[in-house]
C-alpha cells in the first residue's frame, strides 16, 4: 500500500526549489559566461589584435583619410571639413600636427556618453603616426585605435548569449521534468477517472506535487476499498437473502402440505385437526419471522443494506430437553406424514442451551428439506441426541436416492444456511455424504450456571 510522504514545508516546497534552481542556473551560467569570455578574449588577443594586424589597420585608415583629403583638394585652412570623414569612423582618435602644433583632433568613441579615461595605458599601445598631405603643405597624422573595446564588446555579447542559452536550457530541462511528471499525473488521473482503479500513481520527489500524487493514490486506494466493501456487502446480503429465502421455502411447503391435508381429508379426527392446525400456526409464525428478518435486512426508505452485526439476533436460555424434543418431534411428524419411518433416540439428561430458537428451527427445517429431496422412503431416518462432555450432540442419518433419481437442481444453500445458523448460536454443523447415506452432526455448547 502506498503511504503518504510527509513533506517539510520550507526546504522542500516548490517555491524554494524554484528559487534554488534559478540560483543554480544563474551561477552555472555565470561560470559559462566567464569561461566563454576568457576564451574569446584570448582568441581576440592572439588573432585579431596582434601588432601586425593593428599596423595594417591603421595604415588603411591613414590611406583612407589621405584619399579623402586628396579627392576633396583640402588645404590646411579647410581642415575642419575632415569631420565629415571622421563621422563615418568608430573606435579611433586622430590628431593632425603641423610642426608640433595641433591643427585638428577628433575622438570617435562608440558612445559619446561613455568615458574611456579609466582605461589603462595598455589599451593605447595601438598608436601610429603617418604623413598627411594637404594641397598647401604636409602634416603629421597620429591614429589611436580602440578596436580592443570593439572586440571586447563582441566577446561580452557572445558570452552573454551563450550563458543565457545555457541558463534557459538548464532551467527548461529541470522544469520539463516537473511538467512531464505533471503530465504523467494527469494521464493517471484520467485513467482512474475512467474506471481503471488499478492504475498506480507514480510518486517521486519530495514537494507539493509529491503530496498531491500521494493524496491521489490514497484516494484511489480508498475508492477501491469502498467498492470492495460495497461488493462484499452486496454479496453478503445476497447470500443471506438467498439463505433466508431457502429457509422460508421449507416451512411454507410444510404449511401448504398441512393445509391440503386439512382440506382433502374430512375423516380426520378433531384431535388430528387440532394438531394440524397447531402445527400450521407454528409454521405460519415461522414464516412471519423469516419474512421480518428479510425485511429488516434492508432498511426501508434509506435503501441501506444492513450488516450482519446490525441485524437483531437474540440468544436466550432455554430448557434444552424441551426445545430439542419439540423440534425433533416436529421433524418426526413432518417425515411420518410423508411416509418416512423415523427411529429416534433422545437423551433424558436435563440441560440448558443459550440459543436463538428461530435460527435453531431453521437448521432442522433445512435438514428436513434435504431428507425430503434426496432420502429414500423405504429406509428409516435415524435421529439421536446425547450429551457429550459439555455439548449436546445431535445426529441425523438417512439413506439417499440413487444418483440418477436425485434432483439435479442442487446448490447447497440449505447446508450453508445450517452452518451459518449453527455458528450464530456458537455451535457447529457438519455433514458427510457417501454413496448411499447422508450424515449430519450438530453440536451446541451447554449453558453454564
Amino acid at each position: 500500500m502506498t503511504t503518504s510522504k510527509k513533506i517539510k514545508p520550507k526546504m522542500n516546497s516548490l517555491n524554494v526549489k524554484l528559487a534554488l534552481l534559478v540560483l543554480f542556473c544563474f551561477i552555472l551560467s555565470l561560470c559559462v559566461f566567464t569561461g566563454v569570455h576568457m576564451l574569446t578574449e584570448t582568441f581576440i588577443d592572439s588573432h585579431l589584435l596582434t601588432s601586425k594586424k593593428m599596423k595594417i589597420t591603421r595604415k588603411k585608415i591613414a590611406d583612407n583619410l589621405q584619399a579623402y583629403v586628396t579627392s576633396n583638394n583640402l588645404s590646411k585652412d579647410e581642415i575642419n571639413k575632415i569631420k565629415k570623414w571622421t563621422n563615418t569612423q568608430k573606435y579611433l582618435t586622430i590628431t593632425i600636427y603641423d610642426n608640433d602644433q595641433i591643427l585638428f583632433s577628433e575622438n570617435k568613441k562608440v558612445d559619446e556618453n561613455i568615458s574611456y579615461d579609466f582605461l589603462s595605458d595598455e589599451y593605447f599601445y595601438y598608436v601610429g603616426t603617418y604623413p598627411l598631405v594637404f594641397s598647401d603643405g604636409n602634416t603629421d597624422l597620429e591614429i589611436m585605435t580602440y578596436f580592443n573595446i570593439k572586440y571586447t564588446n563582441y566577446s561580452t555579447y557572445l558570452s552573454l548569449a551563450v550563458a543565457g542559452i545555457c541558463f534557459f536550457l538548464l532551467f527548461l530541462a529541470v522544469i520539463k521534468r516537473k511538467t512531464r511528471y505533471i503530465s504523467k499525473l494527469k494521464d493517471e488521473m484520467d485513467s482512474i477517472g475512467g474506471g481503471m482503479l488499478d492504475t498506480k500513481v507514480m510518486i517521486e520527489g519530495n514537494d507539493e506535487l509529491t503530496q498531491l500524487a500521494s493524496s491521489i493514490d490514497l484516494m484511489r486506494i480508498a475508492i477501491i476499498k469502498q467498492l470492495e466493501d460495497i461488493d462484499r456487502a452486496n454479496q453478503f446480503n445476497k447470500k443471506i437473502v438467498t439463505e433466508l429465502s431457502h429457509d422460508l421455502r421449507t416451512p411454507l411447503t410444510s404449511l401448504i402440505g398441512y393445509l391440503e391435508i386439512l382440506k382433502l381429508h374430512n375423516e380426520l379426527s378433531s384431535e388430528q385437526v387440532e394438531k394440524y392446525l397447531k402445527i400450521s400456526l407454528k409454521k405460519s409464525y415461522q414464516i412471519k419471522n423469516i419474512s421480518a428478518e428479510i425485511f429488516n435486512r434492508f432498511s426501508l426508505g434509506s435503501g441501506k443494506q444492513l450488516e450482519s452485526s446490525e441485524i437483531p439476533f437474540t440468544l436466550e436460555i432455554i430448557d434444552g430437553n424441551l426445545l430439542v424434543s419439540q423440534i425433533m418431534e416436529d421433524l418426526m411428524y413432518d417425515l411420518e406424514i410423508r411416509h418416512f419411518k423415523v427411529i429416534d433416540k433422545q437423551t433424558d439428561v436435563p440441560f440448558y442451551l443459550t440459543v436463538n430458537i428461530e435460527s435453531l428451527r431453521r437448521i432442522f427445517d433445512n435438514c428436513l428439506s434435504n431428507i425430503l429431496k434426496y432420502g429414500q422412503q423405504d429406509f428409516p431416518v435415524y435421529l439421536e441426541s446425547k450429551i457429550k462432555k459439555d455439548q449436546i450432540v445431535i445426529t441425523l442419518s438417512n439413506t439417499i436416492l440413487p444418483y440418477e433419481q436425485q434432483n439435479k437442481d442442487r446448490n447447497g444453500i440449505g447446508l450453508l444456511s445450517c452452518s451459518s445458523n449453527a455458528k450464530k448460536n456458537k455451535g457447529s454443523f457438519a455433514y458427510r455424504r457417501d454413496r448411499d447415506h447422508f450424515y449430519v452432526l450438530i453440536k451446541f455448547p451447554l449453558n453454564d450456571f
